[in-house]
């Protein structure tokens, strides 16, 4: 498997309490319905997509019999060209309180579901080509689904905006101060925020996005280690040894060996 926007995606309900993804995720339900709960309650029927931003608390409030498929989506590694920009854009208007639910025309939810399954395919790891492909369909079939979601102005709030900012700064040296002065607020302010919005601290997000980017470093490219550790921020190489090893459960060098040796191209 290699790095790429689509990431491993499983939500198993309904769980004791709120969970919080390091991703955003569509899911699909192809037959059944379900109660899901994020910020309100959206009754799910065959048919309907379910779009939930990272960082966003969610959860199912039944236990009715359902089958769905859905992708994960690295907004890190989301592009801000080509099927990109709308993809963020519905996500970001999620964030800010738009509806969540999608019902796409009857035409194409087929094709919808046909798309996402494509997107878990493991022979295509080492064809991303293909992988773009289907993440323009899938972004195109959303879009129908969502007129309009991509071409608004948005003004996000406030833990939204600091997540994107983050996404976006990713490869520079990045604290708290820094976000909170991008976003106009008091570190402890923005850090309250963030904490009791996600469950998660403004710096696990920073620790989140750099990894993301340092995979596709690690995968892409030929740099050392070291180079890589400077590229994503960090300053000490050894910090970014002991933070990539505690996250991913192997040290640099070996998950580029590993993800390398599966990658024909």
């Amino acid at each position: 498997m290699i790095h790429r926007p689509v990431v491993g995606h499983r939500c198993a309900g309904p769980p004791e309490g709120p969970v919080v993804h390091a991703h955003g995720a569509v899911a699909l339900l192809l037959s059944g319905r379900g109660v899901l709960h994020m910020g309100g309650a959206f009754c799910l029927q065959a048919g309907d997509v379910f779009i939930v931003p990272e960082g966003v608390p969610h959860y199912r409030r039944d236990e009715e019999p359902c089958a769905l498929v859905g992708v994960g989506l690295c907004m890190s590694c989301v592009p801000r060209v080509g099927w990109g920009p709308a993809l963020r854009s519905l996500f970001q208007q999620v964030a800010e309180g738009a509806c969540p639910v999608l019902r796409p025309a009857d035409a194409d939810r087929e094709e919808l579901a046909l798309t996402l399954r494509a997107l878990h395919a493991p022979e295509d790891a080492g064809a991303p080509w293909l992988v773009e492909a289907r993440l323009g369909v899938l972004a195109a079939l959303l879009r129908r689904a969502a007129p309009g979601a991509a071409d608004r102005p948005l003004d996000a709030p406030i833990v939204a905006r600091a997540l994107d900012y983050i996404a976006q700064h990713a490869l520079e040296p990045l604290s708290l101060i820094d976000v909170a002065r991008a976003v106009g607020r008091a570190p402890a302010h923005l850090a309250a925020r963030v904490k009791a919005e996600t469950g998660e601290p403004v710096g696990a997000w920073i620790v989140q996005a750099r990894m993301a980017q340092a995979r596709a470093l690690l995968l892409r490219g030929d740099d050392t280690v070291d180079v890589i550790a400077e590229k994503v921020g960090y300053i000490s190489p050894s910090h970014f040894h002991r933070t990539f090893r505690r996250v991913h459960g192997l040290s640099p060098a070996s998950w580029r060996s590993q993800h390398r040796a599966g990658d024909p191209g």
